[in-house]
């Protein structure tokens, strides 16, 4: 993740934080494996990671959990972004608007860049989607803050249901924390491969 994926997301990037390794990454991403949702993809060859797709379960209860790890960071950018995860966790309110509390959610997804431009990000995310349907998940989400994944959850007929324009999130000072010139904004989208009631 720190050749391909850090180094290119856009919150990670403006601030900073995507091209010096630190443990609060790894042990977010280590906690995430561990729930055996995610999705990698090997080179066959030598057994390599050639991408994958980070995956789990969210629950109403994570955007306070996640802003109570924001409060015991030392480094004052990292503290802003898990600020901000929190509040875009818990913008779209998707558990109440789907009354369901538990919703899966494709967290990460990184292709390394010599095997990009090859379908492998869309496949990666199309198993991962067909997975929790497969455990039963009646909503699947994408925080989509790249282009490039927005384009693919549209090619798999996901449903833009929440954007935030990344100017619309200052400091207390008012002014924008993720100067992020393309995309303008991260977009959220859903699945519901089990039908549910929804809230209007």
């Amino acid at each position: 993740m720190w050749s391909a994926y850090h180094p290119d997301e856009p919150t990670t990037k403006s601030l900073g934080l995507g091209k010096h390794r630190n443990c609060v990454f790894d042990e977010q991403a280590r906690k995430i494996l561990a729930k055996g949702y995610s999705v990698v993809a090997k080179c066959k060859y030598n057994g390599s990671v050639v991408g994958a797709a980070l995956c789990e379960s969210c629950s109403p209860w994570d955007p306070a959990m996640t802003e109570k790890l924001a409060c015991t960071l030392k480094d004052p950018k990292m503290a802003r972004l898990y600020m901000f995860w929190a509040y875009l966790q818990r913008a779209p309110n998707l558990w109440e608007k789907y009354c369901q509390m538990n919703i899966y959610e494709i967290v990460n997804v990184f292709v390394r860049h010599e095997d990009r431009q090859r379908g492998l990000a869309k496949r990666l995310m199309a198993t991962a989607k067909e997975n929790g349907a497969d455990a039963g998940y009646k909503v699947i989400r994408v925080d989509a803050s790249s282009t490039a994944t927005a384009k693919i959850c549209e090619k798999l007929k996901m449903k833009l249901v929440y954007e935030i324009p990344f100017c619309s999130y200052v400091s207390e000072q008012n002014e924008v924390i993720f100067k992020v010139p393309d995309p303008t904004s991260i977009k959220i989208y859903v699945d519901t491969p089990h039908w549910v009631p929804q809230k209007k």
